[in-house]
């Protein structure tokens, strides 16, 4: 095709291309400078000072993109969060030192998230290079400012994630080449998650594997019809995640996975609710909480002992033994970002996680399994689900959370924008993710 063709193009070429080039090396640099930190209170890190500082910039050259429609309700949802948080402590009369840091950590992950999306846009090789820039950042982190538990658990809480990634987006970028060498990444560093002790990354990776494995040998030309499509996925998933898990409760027994994954297997499976409220018995805590003030929260880094020793009462009743304490003992327990944003600032904390349930949702059920970097789009997706529902929300979770949260919205888009008629097929500027 003549270059006439693209006479724009060429007539901005000489313009663009620096813009480009700074881009792509702000979205490497970014996340990967997260082992830089100062202690003000909290832990402000490097990367937020770059996220923080870029967000002007990249609003006077992009400002557009954020209305593109998730976005722009991600963006409001996360102000009225901070908004009820905000609420909650001028009610609660909580300290200035939780009160500072739980705003910051709301304000940081509205403002990141913004510039994430302004920085990436539509852009596949941006998408790539910041899910790099942030495998870098946790290597650095690991070898030049560990946290306290990477000393005990190096993989878990150190290089465990970084390699994770890592090893997911090389599986999606040969899955177009070799479906069985995607596959077999994926599973395999599942098995080595499993094997180091970070259970729910490798239950995600084996998870993903599974999925990975019957949405890419469903070519185009066999893509079922969307309600045989909704009527098999669900059931595939749970049918994956039993397996999964099944697989797992027999290695750990049988002591596959070491002497202390077996003990602790043992303990979390004591109860009568089994494993996964063994876990993450903090659900107990935090619904106790929830169910005292569903509407404006218990205030920033909510402390009561009270909800302490209802959880230890209750999983006495069902039958739990040995549960170790938290290093904050009067902290009122929770272990999910939505549960934890609930009990912080209310249910408009909870909205904005419920919001990224329905990004997850709505994003899985649009895949067709074509999109380029599926593989990698899956894995993400499984473990953002994870850890809304059971992990903790702070410190550099807000990189992570950010990235995958505007990871699920570009999935989303150009799921849908593989038909023709979609609004998002004819207003999408790029063509990298069809």
């Amino acid at each position: 095709m003549s270059t006439a063709s693209y006479p724009h193009a060429i007539a901005t070429t000489p313009r663009v291309l620096p813009e480009s080039v700074l881009g792509d090396v702000a979205c490497f640099a970014f996340p990967a400078l997260v082992f830089l930190r100062f202690q003000v209170g909290g832990w402000l890190y490097a990367t937020d000072v770059c996220l923080f500082a870029a967000l002007p910039f990249a609003l006077f050259r992009h400002w557009t993109w954020l209305k593109t429609k998730p976005i722009t309700i991600s963006i409001a949802l996360g102000v009225a969060w901070l908004a009820a948080q905000v609420l909650s402590d001028v009610i609660r009369e909580s300290p200035v030192e939780d009160y500072a840091r739980g705003w910051s950590k709301i304000l940081f992950t509205v403002t990141h998230f913004a510039t994430v999306a302004l920085l990436i846009r539509d852009s596949q090789r941006r998408f790539m290079v910041y899910g790099v820039g942030l495998a870098f950042g946790g290597i650095l982190t690991f070898y030049l400012a560990p946290s306290e538990y990477a000393a005990y658990y190096p993989w878990k809480f150190g290089v465990g994630l970084p390699v994770t990634i890592c090893v997911c987006l090389i599986a999606a970028l040969v899955a177009s080449r070799s479906r069985i060498v995607c596959v077999a990444l994926l599973a395999a560093m599942g098995a080595v998650n499993l094997y180091l002790g970070f259970r729910s990354l490798g239950g995600v990776c084996e998870l993903s594997s599974v999925c990975a494995y019957f949405q890419l040998w469903s070519g185009p030309s066999k893509r079922r019809l969307r309600t045989v499509h909704l009527a098999t996925l669900v059931p595939g998933l749970a049918g994956g995640l039993w397996f999964v898990f099944a697989i797992y409760a027999h290695g750990a027994q049988a002591g596959w996975f070491g002497e202390e994954a077996r003990v602790k297997y043992e303990i979390q499976s004591s109860g009568d609710a089994g494993v996964l409220l063994g876990g993450r018995n903090e659900i107990l805590a935090a619904a106790s909480a929830i169910s005292d003030s569903p509407l404006i929260g218990h205030g920033s880094w909510a402390k009561d002992p009270t909800y302490k020793a209802i959880l230890y009462d209750r999983m006495a009743e069902l039958g739990y033994r040995n549960l170790g304490g938290e290093p904050e003992a009067d902290l009122i327990p929770s272990h999910s970002y939505l549960l934890g944003a609930w009990v912080e600032a209310g249910i408009i904390g909870a909205l904005f996680w419920c919001w990224v349930l329905w990004l997850i949702g709505s994003a899985l059920l649009r895949a067709s399994g074509q999109e380029a970097l599926f593989p990698f789009f899956l894995f993400i997706l499984l473990f953002l689900t994870w850890n809304v529902l059971f992990s903790p929300y702070g410190g550099t979770e807000r990189f992570t959370a950010t990235y995958f949260i505007y990871a699920m919205i570009l999935f989303g888009l150009y799921s849908q924008a593989r038909k023709p008629t979609s609004v998002y097929a004819k207003s999408l500027h790029c063509n990298h993710f069809l």
